[in-house]
């Protein structure tokens, strides 16, 4: 934690520096309004405090000569507003519900004091977004908590705001990502920004974060979040699509708790219709949160784990040789003399189930056991250094893996991601109308794909494992020939945001530095890949080509970028029934270059020996089963 003395001088440095800030990284909302009398005279000099319900903190600002106040860099909660005035009854707003990036406008009409009494609005009709063009939509603690979600992907709740659709298009793979694709406005998925607490989470492929299942987890842990999907303001940067902002919970004075689990199975489920037999299905959703004072108005704690323990399978319907095609007999072709050297291949291919066609091949119907694990922990703390400077650092975990149902059974593929984000911050209030928030964020994502190793003994190419085996009118048989892939990618990001009243303007200033260390190790044909033009041939092992890598293949990637960018926006209140959004941004990226780099563990990892005898692939009765472990060694130019 950073000392009280040294905070300050932290963010005076920054904004002398006008160190640039993160895209869109501002998360504090705004409370602003107009104070008039009976008669809609505007009066000046009001003390407006704005007291949060939750931890205690109290701000307060004065009407200027306008009768107008603003009070930026809130945190979303529940505040009080009250407007003071000698000569006039004072007017409370009990309960102001303030969300993620709003700029709420609470007017006050006080009257001329006969008698000491306050005035108490309990209720106040919605308003329209009257500051700001920005076209956007809210997704309250309600919604997240009451809507039901297949999974508890917090992700679909994005798709409720107008603008939003599903790119069903673009496929969720370990090369695009496995998050859910969104298009807002037409955008492609990998144009869009993802935000927590002001710190980017776009995933290693710059796609919508998720876990090896494709989830966005977190749905006891974010407070609230606002997708923003046109016209949004020059703070936001990096992204043509659209912005997802979020913020995690944070504790209060009070203590609070929960604990939950969500069970489903196949009990009350009616069979696929291609299923010979209804597969087993199990879905256990578990988890905790907790948060309250450390110490009392000064000092919160919020921590959660949400957990996932899933047994599903998976009904894949494949062409396979018929039993007699096996012996060499097919329709309609003199009998065939089977190659020694083919019945290592035939043998692959598993006994047919299905229905029987005229050219030699049949239905195989097979199920595979799709396996899910992930462990979700977040963990945040804020303090209070003082009336008018705060700070809260938070850290994120996310461990998942899945297994991949492919063609056949006994050759699935295994999906795996770790992703780590930790976000430090402090806000410091200078003046009244003076607000500045400093940022580090750090963002570690690492999603692979890996390849289990075959119980054959079949191989295709010498010292490596048996490939994929493609015979056209058959499906493929053997291993992924396009993996294993791993990615791996940190991103450190400084961001400062100054926020400056003056007069009829409301300014926001800053900019941001990111640096980017990616490494990737993407495979492709390492074991290589043997076709056949028809069944024919493979009876015959008359081989079309082998195609493969050759030894001294090098797929191993290493590169570096930075982002640097600047902006200044000036909300212009030009009359009580006219504001001008008014913005200026400037973005620039290095090219990417290639370092020397030293991946040793990247291989080793994608070298794993994962077969279907490990425990890994074996469900376990208490819902814990053995994981992987990963240890990176990734170094090399900064």
């Amino acid at each position: 934690m950073l000392a009280k003395s040294v905070v300050p001088k932290l963010s005076a440095l920054l904004i002398l520096l006008c160190a640039t800030s993160t895209p869109g990284q501002s998360t504090g909302s705004t409370i602003s309004g107009m104070v008039i009398d009976p008669q809609g005279a505007r009066i000046s000099g009001v003390t407006v405090t704005i007291k949060n319900l939750g931890t205690g903190a109290t701000r307060q600002v004065s009407t200027d000569a306008n009768g107008i106040y603003h009070a930026v860099g809130l945190q979303p909660g529940h505040y009080e507003v009250k407007a003071e005035r000698a000569g006039f009854d004072d007017e409370v707003r009990p309960d102001l519900a303030l969300t993620v990036a709003e700029e709420a406008v609470v007017n006050f009409s006080m009257r001329v004091r006969s008698v000491t009494e306050a005035v108490l609005v309990t209720s106040e009709a919605a308003q329209v977004e009257t500051t700001s063009a920005t076209v956007s939509g809210l997704v309250d603690e309600k919604k997240i908590r009451d809507l039901p979600l297949n999974g508890r992907d917090m992700a679909q709740l994005i798709l409720l705001q107008p603008g939003v659709v599903n790119s069903r298009g673009s496929v969720q793979s370990s090369n695009t990502g496995r998050g859910t694709r969104f298009s807002v406005g037409g955008s492609r998925p990998s144009q869009n920004l993802f935000q927590l607490d002001g710190t980017t989470i776009n995933d290693a492929l710059n796609n919508t974060p998720g876990s090896a299942q494709g989830l966005m987890v977190g749905v006891e842990t974010v407070k609230e979040f606002r997708v923003l999907t046109n016209t949004y303001s020059a703070e936001y940067g990096r992204a043509t699509g659209g912005v997802f902002v979020a913020i995690t919970k944070s504790g209060t004075n009070q203590l609070h708790g929960s604990a939950f689990e969500f069970l489903r199975n196949d009990n009350l489920d009616a069979r696929n219709f291609f299923d010979i037999s209804k597969p087993e299905f199990r879905r256990n959703q578990f988890g905790f949160t907790l948060g309250g004072p450390i110490i009392k108005n000064k000092t919160f704690f919020f921590g959660s784990y949400e957990g996932l323990r899933e047994f599903k399978g998976i009904t894949t319907v494949s062409i396979v040789p018929t039993i007699t095609a096996r012996a060499g007999n097919l329709p309609g072709v003199a009998p065939i003399t089977v190659d020694v050297r083919s019945k290592p291949i035939l043998d692959l291919f598993p006994a047919q189930n299905g229905n029987t066609f005229a050219d030699g091949t049949a239905e195989f119907i097979g199920t595979t056991n799709r396996i899910s694990n992930d462990d979700f922990f977040t963990v945040r703390v804020d303090h209070n250094l003082g009336n008018s400077d705060s700070i809260f650092v938070r850290y994120l975990f996310d461990d998942s893996d899945q297994v991949l149902p492919r063609n056949f059974p006994e050759f699935p593929n295994l999906a795996v991601n770790r992703k780590q984000v930790v976000t430090l911050e402090e806000r410091k209030i200078f003046t009244a109308k003076v607000v500045n928030e400093v940022r580090f964020g750090f963002n570690r994502a690492t999603p692979a794909e890996i390849v289990p190793k075959a119980s054959r003994s079949l191989s295709l190419i010498t010292g490596r494992d048996l490939g994929e085996i493609t015979v056209a009118g058959l499906t493929a048989i053997g291993t992924d020939r396009t993996n294993p892939k791993l990615f791996f990618m940190n991103n450190f990001q400084v961001a400062d945001n100054l926020s400056i009243l003056r007069g009829k303007h409301s300014l926001k200033l800053g900019g941001l530095f990111e640096r980017f260390q990616y490494n990737g190790n993407s495979e492709s044909r390492t074991r290589g890949q043997l076709r056949f033009r028809n069944l024919s041939d493979l009876l015959r092992f008359r081989v079309q080509d082998l195609q493969g890598a050759s030894a001294d293949s090098d797929f191993v990637r290493g590169y570096r970028q930075s982002l640097l960018g600047f902006y200044l926006q000036d909300e212009f209140r030009v009359n009580p029934r006219l504001n001008l959004n008014l913005g200026l941004r400037y973005e620039t990226v290095t090219v990417p270059h290639e370092v020397n780099r030293k991946v040793s563990n990247l291989r080793n990892i994608l070298d794993t020996e994962v077969t279907l005898g490990d425990p890994l692939f074996e469900p376990s009765h208490k819902g814990f089963g053995p994981r992987i472990g990963f240890a990176y060694d990734v170094t090399g130019d900064a």
